[in-house]
């Protein structure tokens, strides 16, 4: 484990010897405590020494090509002596170097960090260089494997080693009495740590990084409109509370999980500009716990120690689909990875925005790797192998210079042997199965490959085994003296939709909470806070392998100024903005459903610049559809569907509905195949329907900012059909 049983032998010996506390000398120790950890600590207060900044932010160059860039730092030597050396952080900060490279990024704009150029002096140099290199669109990777320690664990020492090991009978009394006012004496430091150590530089001093230092370089690169993403693996790395630092200067920004503990912090040096970039922060521990190591390849002699949070972090970036913290979150959590630690511990992610991908450069079509996986049975074909037998023993072989340390398959440990060959037994499931394999090798590279096996595939595996859920709101009563007129026709529309979807397609209009209370999910004249507090319970209640259908019926409204959209709930008064549902709460809600398919039904005024996003058509092979229908339904899809774009849209018009929800109602029952996506849906019936029929346009498209990974939403029918 990374922790240093050093340290608990200082706290331990400073319990069993208490020295009497004198208030009038209180001030006088602190400041000589100060004073000695500032010969002893380099960097215990301040930021890096970089050049000053200028007084506003730099505009974007339109010049500048948008890059992947990286500071990967594996700080093992934080003393002199080499007993105390660790032995993960430089194998994690090439292993994470080598994914990035595989996944797109140029290897000249990463640099690592190890021996002398870790020290303050080198990572100074380094971030300099970054800064100056770094523009709007760059992302920007700060990652750091190694120890990380609290201001109240400092103690100046007569140690030739430094700070952080103390120096037992060499202690003075005066050191002894800093000691004992613990806390207290560290106080006007607090602020500043905890503390990174780097390697040390000169025998007695420890060289670290602050994390407000850490913060302020955090700044100076979002400020270039660089989107950063920080990763710290390290024991108690939440208590850097680097979210709280940016949170200081950054009233934009939309923090997903929460705040480490500790005291209230400083004003900010540096002000955010308007221009600044995202911020992602992957902690691997939360506050107090300690991180671990572990040992590839498993019980060899010669085996090398990584950090099982960064094992996994590399992993995630090499095998993901996509690199947006919620996919690496995602895929981080869900793998064994090693097979060899049970985790215990915490991890910890937060963005700003959970849409921007890590990687800027386009995912190669063949990553950049040294070596390949050849698999050897079942025989490879160029479509998903079809199997008639659920379990399979998957055997195959990583050609590569190096010895291979691990094979994964689908996050999982399999056989393997340093000469690459591997086998691993499989149990499928009905339908499309994905099998994703990661052999790393004593080069510290990582190797992928995906194929695809299908067994008995038929309209249950489309289905799954998850629940779909309609949460249908309908507005329609709007109030006198609202400013807002009532509509016709949004009620009739959600109860005709909802039969539907009970009857046909399965989906559930009332919900059973975690606390067995039954939850209804069909809203008439709903409040603002009826509709969030809907929106929260689904997030609540859908686990990963279920669908969540949001219908919404009622008035819509787009205000120029700020140019946002709104739903109005039947509490909404004209002209007053704050009454309104904004888009971003709906976004906000739709991140924190865990459902692998969300498709929102807007028919409202205004309702295309509601969810924004970019078009995406997805192709269902014919000859194969309920194959590509069993991909598309795998991948994490957020689908808006919207009556209209930024226009006005018709109330009636529909045969008792609106145009809209008229032809919604005939798609779902008119769709001749059993399954089909939203996006044929919407091309077969929605757009060519209400266009024929009215001034409005349709508009289908991912939801921007909200969990997207490229899938759409499946429908099948499971009821049978009507009579005649």
């Amino acid at each position: 484990m990374r922790h240093n049983f050093l340290i608990c032998a200082v706290l331990a010996l400073v319990s069993l010897h208490p020295v009497p506390m004198l208030a009038e000398a209180e001030a006088d120790l602190t400041t000589e405590y100060l004073d000695l950890l500032r010969l002893q600590v380099d960097g215990l207060e301040g930021p890096l020494a970089l050049p000053e900044e200028p007084s506003a932010p730099p505009a974007c160059d339109p010049q500048h090509k948008p890059a992947t860039r990286g500071l990967v730092i594996g700080a093992a030597e934080w003393t002199t002596d080499p007993e105390y050396d660790l032995y993960g952080p430089a194998n994690d900060a090439e292993l994470v170097r080598n994914s990035l490279i595989a996944r797109g990024a140029d290897a000249e704009n990463l640099t690592v960090l190890q021996g002398a150029d870790a020290t303050r002096q080198g990572l100074t140099k380094a971030a300099a260089t970054l800064l100056a290199a770094s523009g709007c669109g760059d992302s920007v990777l700060l990652y750091a494997s190694g120890w990380v320690f609290g201001a109240d664990q400092l103690a100046p020492t007569t140690d030739p080693r430094g700070p952080f090991i103390w120096g037992e009978a060499e202690a003075t009394l005066a050191e002894m009495t800093a000691i004992d006012l613990g806390v207290n004496a560290a106080r006007p430091v607090v602020a500043q740590g905890p503390y990174l150590l780097l390697n040390a530089d000169t025998p007695g001093v420890s060289d670290v990084l602050n994390a407000e230092a850490l913060s302020d370089l955090v700044t100076r690169l979002r400020n270039r409109g660089a989107d950063v993403t920080v990763v710290l693996d390290t024991s108690t790395a939440e208590d850097m509370r680097l979210e709280e630092r940016q949170a200081r200067i950054d009233g934009r920004a939309r923090w997903r999980n929460r705040i480490g503990p500790g005291g209230p912090l400083p004003d900010a040096a540096l002000p955010l500009g308007p221009l600044a970039g995202a911020l992602t922060v992957y902690y691997g521990t939360a506050s107090g716990e300690l991180t671990v190591e572990m040992r590839l390849p498993r019980g060899a002699d010669d085996a090398r120690y990584y950090g099982a949070f960064s094992f996994r972090f590399a992993s995630a970036v090499a095998k993901a689909d996509r690199t947006t913290p919620t996919a690496l979150s995602r895929r981080m959590a869900e793998e064994d990875g090693d097979g060899q630690v049970d985790r215990k511990w915490t991890y910890v992610f937060s963005t700003t925005d959970p849409e921007r991908d890590l990687i800027v450069e386009t995912r190669p079509a063949m990553p950049t790797q040294r070596g390949q996986i050849r698999i050897i049975d079942p025989t490879p074909t160029r479509a998903a192998a079809a199997l008639d037998t659920p379990t399979v023993t998957l055997r195959g072989v990583v050609e590569a210079a190096a010895e291979t340390m691990i094979v994964t398959v689908n996050g999982k440990p399999a056989a393997s042997a340093p000469d690459g060959s591997f086998s691993q037994e499989i149990e499928l499931q009905a339908g499309v199965n994905r099998i994703d394999i990661l052999a790393m090798t004593r080069d510290n590279r990582p190797i992928t490959h995906s194929f695809e096996l299908f067994y008995e595939g038929d309209m249950q595996a489309l289905l799954g085994t998850g629940a779909r859920y309609a949460l249908l709101i309908a507005n329609q009563d709007y109030p006198e003296g609202s400013g807002l007129s009532p509509l016709a026709t949004p009620i009739g529309d959600a109860e005709a939709l909802a039969t539907l979807l009970r009857d046909r397609y399965g989906f559930q209009t009332e919900a059973t909470g975690p606390d067995g209370t039954k939850i209804p999910l069909f809203l008439r004249n709903a409040s603002r806070i009826e509709i969030e507090t809907a929106l929260y319970q689904i997030g609540q209640i859908a686990g990963a392998k279920d669908t969540v259908l949001i219908f919404y019926a009622g008035h819509g409204i787009y205000e120029q100024a700020t140019q946002g959209a709104f739903w109005l709930p039947v509490d909404a008064k004209a002209g007053l903005p704050f009454s309104y549902l904004p888009a971003a709460a709906i976004t906000d809600a739709i991140l924190r459903i865990e459902a692998g398919s969300v498709l929102v039904i807007s028919d409202s005024c205004y309702s295309g610049a509601l969810l924004r996003g970019e078009d995406a058509p997805q192709t269902v092979e014919e000859n194969d559809r309920l194959r590509a229908l069993q991909r598309l339904a795998a991948k994490r899809s957020r689908i808006v569907i919207a009556s209209g774009g930024n226009e006005p849209v018709a109330d009636g018009g529909g045969e008792g509905h609106s145009v809209f929800a008229r032809a919604l109602l005939t798609g779902l029952d008119k769709m001749e195949p059993e399954a089909f996506t939203a996006r044929e849906l919407f091309d077969d019936y929605l757009l060519p329907m209400v266009v024929g029929r009215s001034a409005q346009e349709p508009q289908y498209r991912p939801i921007e900012r909200s969990g997207h990974e490229g899938g759409d939403v499946v429908l099948a029918r499971v009821g049978p059909l009507p009579p005649g």
